[in-house]
């Protein structure tokens, strides 16, 4: 260790121990004692230390705390003199990008600032919640008395033809629910509990048709509505148009109404649905099928392969007619076919055993919608989308950054996220 009794000695910060291999550096626990000049080099920095010894300046250097030292070993051992003061990343503001540097000097107050920042984002969130769980709680205290009440109510008072009510004038009946707005249509009565604005709102649907009276709980949560039924009066009705044990269902969906061809193992049903509030679901037709006429139907659903199951088909727009097939006993499934204003040949096989099933007469209306789609003049090319894509672009709102709220409380919503 002859080279510590040098008068100068050079030690230079390691910024990152790759600028000096792993190889060429000696750990030395401890340095003899040893008096002389040496200078600290960092870049830009340097210092100059005289008469202090080789401990003494690693314990300046690392804030008061004797380091490890370490000696740069050459091949030709030179310069004897250089010495590699090798300092903690905490302690060596050479080795951090300014930001960082920037960030611990002041750390109290960007730790600050973030916990503002998130504190805000919470009480934003929370003002933001707090009125639709109000709104919700009032819908979940109802009991069956009070709802058959509200029916009741919103049935006499739909007599006197449509109104839109607001404050003072909505009717006392309905002060327990405090709401904001309170609409009275013939057969359907809209309460609305909480509305913002157009996309985030909490209302019940009330609607009195003479067959069965329902009261649905509909919210909308700036994302996505939702909907449940609260209660109804003769749900052996509901049952009776939507019936389950289905095969395969294929829907005509227009602006006005919809109707559904819905093959059981032993019947073709036809159920017509209106989107007036004052017209009830009804069934049409219903054809007992003999077991060649299921085995035709079988061999129509076989011809609907996976080129065109899971898939939607859409040349855009919004007038026109939808034909959507469903292969569930009940809800939309994953395989499910959709030709929005457009046609598929793979589906002609289908319509012509309802045809030639039913008959002319009570297909006539499904015979006009295929005749409307096929007609030159409606012919447009149609974009494939996948099928829950496309239903995730139609019912999904972009939501803004800070509201997180609604992805907690409809947790469900958040399986929808399409992967490309």
């Amino acid at each position: 260790m002859s080279d510590l009794e040098a008068s100068s000695v050079t030690f230079k910060y390691a910024p990152n121990r790759r600028t000096i291999p792993k190889s060429d550096l000696c750990v030395i626990p401890s340095m003899p004692p040893w008096t002389g000049a040496a200078t600290i080099e960092a870049g830009s920095r340097t210092k100059n230390y005289i008469g202090h010894t080789a401990e003494s300046i690693a314990r300046v250097e690392n804030k008061g705390r004797a380091k490890t030292i370490a000696r740069a070993r050459t091949p030709n051992q030179s310069p004897a003199n250089a010495f590699v003061l090798h300092l903690p990343s905490a302690h060596c503001p050479m080795r951090r990008p300014f930001l960082i540097r920037l960030a611990l000097r002041w750390s109290w107050a960007f730790l600050i600032l973030v916990g503002l920042g998130i504190l805000g984002v919470f009480v934003v969130n929370l003002v933001d919640y707090i009125p639709y769980q109000r709104a919700m709680a009032r819908v979940e205290h109802l009991d069956e008395k009070a709802l058959r009440a509200i029916t009741d109510v919103c049935a006499l008072r739909e007599k006197a033809g449509h109104q839109r009510l607001f404050g003072k004038d909505i009717p006392q009946e309905f002060s327990a629910l405090k709401p904001v707005r309170v609409s009275f249509y013939p057969g359907c009565t809209d309460i609305a509990l909480w509305e913002p604005n157009d996309f985030a709102y909490v209302f019940l649907r009330v609607s009195t048709r003479p067959k069965n009276q329902v009261i649905e709980a509909v919210d909308a949560d700036y994302r996505r509505q939702h909907s449940r039924t609260l209660w109804e009066r003769n749900p052996e009705f509901t049952k009776s148009v939507n019936p389950s044990n289905r095969i395969v269902t294929l829907a005509i969906m227009g602006m006005n109404s919809s109707q559904e061809w819905i093959l059981q193992p032993d019947a073709l049903l036809c159920i017509n649905r209106s989107y007036s509030s004052w017209q009830a679901d009804e069934i049409s037709a219903r054809v007992v099928i003999t077991p060649g006429q299921l085995a035709e139907f079988q061999n129509a659903i076989l011809s609907l392969g996976s080129d065109i199951r899971g898939h939607a088909f859409d040349p855009g727009g919004a007038d026109g007619v939808t034909f959507n097939v469903s292969f569930r006993s009940g809800g939309q499934g994953d395989d499910d076919i959709i030709l929005a204003r457009t046609w598929r040949e793979e589906l002609r096989p289908l319509v012509n055993a309802i045809v030639r099933t039913a008959g002319n007469e009570d297909t006539a209306n499904l015979q006009q919608c295929v005749a409307w789609v096929t007609n030159e003049d409606h012919q447009f090319p149609a974009t494939d989308y996948p099928l829950a894509r496309y239903r995730h672009r139609l019912s999904d709102l972009p939501l803004a950054w800070w509201r997180i709220w609604p992805r907690f409380i409809h947790p469900q919503d958040n399986e929808s996220s399409i992967k490309p």
